[in-house]
């Protein structure tokens, strides 16, 4: 536990960028590559006007055993409705615990990403947690980071991410969301699965709608996520 308290003690003195992104699970798997794909469309509304979409593309492949990268980039909506190239970010993933070692599987992610538009840049610390029950499982990602550049103010931030999921079957598991951080909070229900298309490819999916619960949050979020994993 010692070396959980370390890793726990470094998330919390590193210097990550709000907004409604990925739940993690803990797990490397040391043979596995992954495409991905992530999108998330925000409705206007009273108070934010223009919708907007932002949407990921990644590639994440095993280090060590343990250690896993992912490096991404983030398109999205400008203000005149035309896509660009906002940010590039390089991500590491480290599996603390083995699955099913404790009654919660342990992780921590550290990433840095560079925001083109804006011209500043992030870092963000998490701590990664799952549980596995009889019929469900919730998945727990605790965000801490810092932003820093020429022309925004240079602040940490704190974030909540949050799934609890019914293992219903392996190709169908619908789940809730909760996302919660200093400029957003959301709720809604989500649905995914695990499709096995060969020996060696598999497709992760998950989609859902989250709904803002202040003022500060869009009213509708549309979130898609898409993982083909290879070996």
């Amino acid at each position: 536990m010692k070396r959980y308290f370390c890793v726990f003690s470094v998330l919390f003195c590193l210097p990550v960028e709000a907004g409604v992104g990925r739940i993690y699970e803990p797990y490397v798997n040391p043979l596995e590559n992954e495409l991905e794909f992530h999108s998330t469309y925000e409705t206007g509304d009273q108070y934010f006007p223009a919708d907007l979409m932002r949407n990921t593309f990644g590639f994440g492949t095993p280090l060590t055993d343990n250690i896993k990268s992912e490096f991404a980039l983030v398109y999205s909506d400008n203000a005149f409705g035309e896509t660009v190239h906002r940010a590039s970010e390089v991500e590491f993933l480290w599996q603390l615990s083995e699955q099913g070692e404790y009654d919660n599987d342990w992780g921590a992610m550290f990433s840095l990403e560079r925001n083109h538009l804006l011209n500043y840049w992030s870092t963000n610390s998490k701590l990664v947690m799952h549980r596995d029950f009889t019929h469900s499982s919730i998945d727990l990602n605790l965000v801490v980071g810092f932003d820093w550049g020429h022309g925004i103010e240079n602040d940490y931030d704190l974030e909540l991410r949050s799934r609890y999921s019914w293992r219903w079957r392996r190709e169908l598991t619908p789940s809730i969301e909760f996302h919660t951080s200093e400029s957003y909070t959301v709720l809604g229900p989500m649905v995914g699965g695990a499709l096995r298309l060969s020996s060696q490819h598999k497709l992760n999916w998950n989609l859902g709608i989250l709904y803002g619960l202040d003022e500060n949050t869009p009213s509708k979020i549309f979130k898609l996520e898409c993982e083909w994993e290879f070996f």
